[in-house]
This record gives C-alpha cells, structure tokens and sequence, in this order.
C-alpha cells in the first residue's frame, strides 16, 4: 500500500504574544470560482479568523489549512462555510478535514508570526550596491557545500579581484578562498558545520580601491535535509500541497527553496497578485 503523505503543521513555541481575537488561525491554500467572504473576494493565501464566513459560487471550490492543528479542509461549491476553532461547518454539521504532516517538528505560520519569528540573518549592502550577494543570503540551505555567487552592478565582474572568507558563529575563520568571477565553488575536502549560523565576507580588489560586503546564512543538519527531500518527492502535484509546502520551507528558514517554490507556483497561476507579491518579498534585498 503507497504510503500516505501526511502533513502535521503546529505553531513552534516561540513565545510569541497571545493571539488577539482577530489574529488569523487558517490560509486559504487554492481557491477556485467566486468565494465570498463579508461580500467581498476571498483570494489566494488570504488568511482567515475565526468565525469568517465563506459564501461558495455553485462552480467554486476552495481548500484552506488551519495553522495550529494543520488540518486540511476542501470545500465545494453551492455552500455556506463557517470557521469554528479548528473545524469547518456547513449546515451547522462540522466538515471532514485531514492532518496533513509536512514535518514533525516543522511550522506552518501566519504573516504577522513569520515576521516575529524571522531568524535575523541578514546582507550588509556594500558601498553604492556595487557588488550584491545572491547565494547563499539570509537562509538555510540543504547543499553542504554550495556554490557562492555575487553579481557586479555597473562593472564587469572581471575588474576586480575577489577574496572570499567564511566564519563561524564565534567569528572562527573556516576557509579562505580566492576567485577572478562571480561565483567560488567550495572544494569537496571542506566541510562546514551544520544547523549553525554562518557568515561569508567578500572582498572586492580593484587596484587600490575595496569593496565590502558579508551575509549570513546556515547548513540544514543531515535530518532536516533528508526530511525536505522525503517530503518534496511526495507532494505530487495538488496545488494546496505544494503551496503549504512553500509556506513550511518559508517558516522553517529556507529562503532560497521557499522563493523557488513560490516562483514556480505563481508560473502555474500567473494572474495571483498575492504570489507575484510573495516572490517579490523574498526576492527583494535582505
């Protein structure tokens, strides 16, 4: 028997404030055909309180994940859907929903939750923004050993030289390295540690003249890689699966997997003003 993807998602104590009344418990991940909520639209990725009440077109649809408990809900057309704790109601009667588990220590957030529980690894933007690193920045990565690039805004990448250095959380110097284009390669004999946060410092030489700049970011551990990748080989194609899972690598730190993700599902729905956003959030500076 295939074995069933099942996704857990609860909120990771974070000692967060305690919700206010108004504070969103569940994300509509798919929606199809006119769903009202209050009389107005209710879009991709809205996120929803309790008590809201959705009105379904007859042709609608819409599929929506409660972020504590991380059940699934899918609802049809021709009905009107109540939010009540972590259940949904037609007709007074709760509707079935499924525990779906993406990770069993992993997090499904709402925005103002994400925003608080950011881990704050950041890019120092060097002078005039001549030089911008783009992998790795601000994220967890699953490649042990990853391939460093930076862009040159104005210049060729050819006029200067570079001096690539990695530290460790203490500001312990682990590699030093040196590279004439923009992007460095790590030799396969080095290896960084995992789950901690990490620094890489470029240098930018050109004659007498120096150009700075430095980001963090960090190496998922063994576990946590192997868990993203059983994962994403399971997710098959379902939409709602695919952009919860975006959602989840997003929440757990991995910037650069989550902006893929979203990339690729606002491809699938061009017309989503709220994926064009989401890819711009993540893709914009640090």
């Amino acid at each position: 028997m295939k074995i069933r993807l099942i996704i857990l998602l609860g909120l990771i104590g974070l000692g967060l404030n305690p919700a206010l009344a108004e504070a969103p418990v569940a994300m509509v991940t798919d929606v199809q055909g006119d769903v009202r909520l209050a009389g107005q639209p209710v879009n991709l990725l809205a996120e929803l309180s309790a008590g809201s009440t959705l009105d379904l077109a007859a042709d609608a649809s819409l599929k929506l994940v409660f972020y504590r408990s991380g059940k699934e809900f899918d609802l049809p057309g021709g009905v009107q859907a109540v939010l009540v704790e972590e259940q949904v109601q037609v007709d007074g009667q709760p509707l079935a929903g499924e525990a779906l588990l993406l990770s069993s220590e992993g997090a499904m957030l709402s925005s103002a939750q994400l925003s608080q529980a950011a881990v704050l690894m950041r890019k120092a933007m060097p002078q005039e923004q001549v030089i911008e690193l783009t992998y790795p920045v601000a994220s967890t990565i699953l490649e042990p050993r990853p391939i460093f690039s930076w862009r040159v805004h104005g210049q060729s990448e050819k006029d200067f030289s570079y001096r690539l250095e990695i530290l460790s959380e203490q500001g312990k110097s682990l590699f030093i390295g040196n590279s004439d284009i923009g992007r460095f390669r790590l030799p396969k004999d080095v290896e960084l540690p995992q789950g901690e946060r990490l620094t890489w410092e470029l240098e930018a030489k050109q004659g007498e003249d120096m150009i700075f700049s430095t980001a963090d970011f960090s190496i998922a551990t063994n576990q946590q890689a192997d868990r993203v990748d059983q994962i994403s080989a399971e997710l098959g194609e379902d939409f709602a699966r695919r952009l919860t899972f975006a959602r989840y690598l997003e929440a757990n730190g991995f910037r650069h997997d989550a902006l893929n993700s979203w990339r690729k599902l606002s491809a699938q729905r061009p017309d989503s003003e709220a994926l064009r956003a989401k890819v711009a959030e993540l893709a914009g500076p640090r």
